[in-house]
């Protein structure tokens, strides 16, 4: 089973600051797909430390379930956006990813 983990994390109100991070991990199943979601508060952390706690807390809430894993942070998309006139295409259920950063 293979599963997609988005990660993103926010930071407030300046940088460092108090933060939270969260998760989507999606397992796509031949045709459907099933979701887990998840978010915790943070202590003060720069916005890219809690972005990859956000990536750890996936992984471990993900287990050993998925024998593969794709992990995109979030941010990565926004600045891919910026420097593209195309936006990201989130893959549907059993379609492969795409690298963000292609």
């Amino acid at each position: 089973m293979e599963a997609f983990i988005y990660a993103d994390a926010a930071v407030g109100p300046s940088n460092p600051g108090p933060a939270g991070a969260g998760y989507v991990i999606v397992y796509p199943d031949e045709g459907s797909w099933t979701a887990v979601a998840g978010c915790v508060p943070l202590t003060e952390r720069t916005h890219n430390a809690a972005e990859y706690e956000a990536v750890i807390l996936a992984l471990t809430i993900r287990g050993a379930g998925a024998e593969r894993s794709q992990v995109y942070r979030e941010h990565l998309f926004e600045e891919r956006r910026s420097l593209s006139a195309q936006p990201y295409a989130y893959p549907a259920p059993g379609e492969a990813a795409r690298s963000p950063m292609r």
